[in-house]
C-alpha cells in the first residue's frame, strides 16, 4: 500500500472522529500525561472502574513517577497485588520514596 492510499485512509478516520466525536473523553482518572500513559496501561488489564479504584493511591504513593524512574517496579507490583486483593495499602503513601 503506497503511502498516499494510507494517509488518505489516516485523513478519513481522523475526519470521521472530528465529526462524530468531537470531544474525546476517557472514563479513566488522572491529573496529568504521566497519570494517564500509566491509567492506559493497567486499563487493559482489568476494567476502567478498578483502575479508577486503584490509580488514587497509586499516584499520591508514586508522585510524579520518580519510583518508576528509579526502575523499583516491584513496589508498584506489590502496591497493584494489594489493590486487587481488596487490601489497604500499607501506610498512607508518604513514606513510599523512602531510600530512593
Amino acid at each position: 500500500m503506497s503511502i498516499t492510499k494510507i494517509q488518505q485512509k489516516y485523513d478519513a478516520f481522523v475526519a470521521y472522529f472530528e465529526e462524530h466525536m468531537p470531544v474525546a473523553e476517557s472514563e479513566l482518572r488522572y491529573e496529568n500525561p504521566y497519570q494517564l500513559l500509566v491509567a492506559v496501561i493497567l486499563s487493559a488489564q482489568c476494567t476502567d472502574k478498578r483502575v479508577n479504584m486503584t490509580t488514587p493511591t497509586l499516584f499520591y504513593s508514586t508522585g510524579d513517577g520518580a519510583i518508576v524512574g528509579s526502575g523499583d517496579l516491584l513496589l508498584y507490583q506489590k502496591h497493584l497485588l494489594s489493590q486487587q486483593q481488596g487490601e489497604e495499602p500499607a501506610g498512607d503513601g508518604a513514606n513510599v520514596g523512602e531510600g530512593f
